[in-house]
This record gives structure tokens, sequence and C-alpha cells, in this order.
């Protein structure tokens, strides 16, 4: 698969959910992508090294329901333009006490991270990095711009 996918090298989003992947070693360099997801499979820690190779335009990722078990790992996607991140389900947030320490560290690990697990406005206010009043209400007002642009954007198309 990964010839034919390197094909569409326009490529913008990739769903490659319950696939039973558990490795993005041998996956396709798809340096236009913007969107993957791998949700539910075996991904693990040493994996993210690959999202960074691989997808360096990347916007949102998806590796909720996989084996990322460290907080440090993702240390390595801080030079990616990466701003929605979903990883609930991971061991990571299983073995730590408070979920909003690690969604506070990996903020401050990728600068361009403004949501983590949630896309709601209302619950993007519990996970933003910063905690002050005023910069929760100009960066969820970012988020309600992003969404607006999202759904009046016809250049997205989804291969699902």
């Amino acid at each position: 698969l990964k010839e034919t996918f390197e094909l569409y090298h326009n490529l913008i989003h990739l769903s490659m959910n319950q696939t039973y992947t558990f490795s993005l070693k041998l996956f396709p360099k798809l340096p236009s992508l913007r969107i993957l997801e791998l949700k539910d499979n075996s991904i693990s820690d040493k994996d993210l090294i690959y999202i960074k190779e691989k997808y360096p335009q990347l916007y949102s990722l998806d590796i909720s329901d996989n084996l990322i078990s460290k907080v440090m790992s993702f240390n390595v996607l801080e030079d990616i333009p990466l701003s929605i991140l979903k990883l609930k389900g991971n061991p990571l947030l299983e073995n730590i006490s408070n979920e909003s320490k690690a969604y506070k560290t990996i903020s401050q690990m990728i600068p361009t991270l403004e949501i983590i697990d949630d896309t709601s406005t209302s619950s993007f206010k519990l996970y933003c990095a910063k905690s002050s009043k005023e910069t929760v209400a100009k960066q969820s007002n970012t988020f309600s711009q992003m969404k607006k642009r999202r759904r009046s954007n016809p250049e997205i198309i989804v291969i699902d």
C-alpha cells in the first residue's frame, strides 16, 4: 500500500482507524498530509518520530486508543504545525493522576497545539495551556473561526 498511497502526493486526509497497524515505519511519505487518523491501533511511543518525518505539514492527529505511554514522547512533534491532537484511551493517560497536567506538558512541547482530545468550545477551555481568562476567550474565539473556515473550505477532501 505504501507505493500506492505515495502516488497521491497531494493527499491531505488519511484515515487508518482500526487497521491493526502496529508501526508507522513503513507508512507512506505524504508531505502534503494535514489530517491523520490512526485511532484504535497499536501505535507506540517510538512511532511518533515517523509522524514528524513523513508528515511535516500535519495539522490534526488522532492517535486515540493506541499504546502511547510517555508524555515526553511528544517532544519529537515540536517542529510540525500540529493544532489538534486526540489521544484518549492511551496508557499515558491511565498512568497519571492528573490528565490536565499531561495536556499542559504536551501543549508546552508542541507550541502550535490548540486542542487536545476535545473539539467542543466549552471543553476547549478546560484543556487550554494558559489559564488567564483573556487568553481562554481569545483562543476560544480563534477555535470558532477555525471551525467556520473548515466548513467553508471546498479544498478539503476526505478519503476514508
